[in-house]
Order: C-alpha cells, then structure tokens, then sequence
C-alpha cells in the first residue's frame, strides 16, 4: 500500500486542461509518455485506488478518480471516510474485473469532460435538507 500513483501525471494534466491552468499539449506528453512506459511494462496500474475524503479533493480530480477511472473498472477505485482508518478499507475491498488496457482508459481523453467521465461511484451524495412534501407524514412538520 502507498501514494505512489503511476497515472499522477496525466490525471494533473487533465484536471488542469479542464480548469484551463494547463499549456497546449501538456495532456497529450503525458499520455504519450505514460502509454510508452505501459507499454515497455514499467508502469503497472494498482490493484485499487482508495479515495479517502473525496468531498475534498479539487472537483475535476474527483470525476478523474470517481467518474474516469471508476466506470473503467468499478471494483477497483472505492471511497473512504478520513475518519476511517486506511488499513480497516483492506477487508472492504471487493473483487472485480481488472483494468481494461491502459490505452482504451486513455484514448482520446483530452475529448472526455470531466462532468461527463463516467459516473461517480461511491461518491458524493446530495443530503437531503428538506423532506419533499409527499414523504411528510401526517401532523409532520417540513424541515
């Protein structure tokens, strides 16, 4: 287990082509160049991404690991709770299909919008404030 992500580089580079902090063709090196990694089999993907505290990562970053990644493989990216530690997610882990290739995940990602990568998984859900009028029981006040 550690932080080590091999895609850290391109997940940056798309984020920040997506809040327009990137400069042209950053996105496009660093596909090119973890693809060629990939391929001469120095890079391996991990067996999970554990996102602990998603609320709290930069929302483009959020929709690379819950949207992006997640609908590639959904068994292999979960969700956790600062509060929780690390090592208690390990039994929570579920198995699934591995990783499709590393460059179907990639392919023509400067065209993927994050609102639109996938759907989040196990991520933020709305909280509902306000009890929609038709699930107020009877003598039951609308918060």
């Amino acid at each position: 287990m550690h932080d080590a992500d091999p895609l850290a580089w391109v997940a940056d580079a798309w984020a920040r082509r997506f809040e327009g902090q990137g400069q042209a063709g950053e996105l496009e090196v660093a596909v090119a160049e973890t693809l060629a990694r990939w391929r001469a089999r120095t890079l391996e993907l991990p067996d999970y991404y554990l996102v602990v505290d998603p609320e709290r990562i930069r929302p483009t970053l959020r929709h690379w690991f819950l949207g992006l990644l997640a609908s590639a493989a959904p068994a292999r990216v979960a969700t956790s709770r600062p509060s929780i530690p690390v090592v208690a997610n390990l039994a929570e882990l579920h198995t699934g299909r591995w990783w499709p290739d590393l460059d179907r995940i990639l392919a023509d990602l400067d065209h993927v919008v994050p609102d639109q990568a996938g759907q989040l998984v196990g991520a933020v859900s709305p909280t509902v404030l306000v009890k929609p009028a038709e699930l107020v029981g009877p003598g039951e006040a609308v918060d």
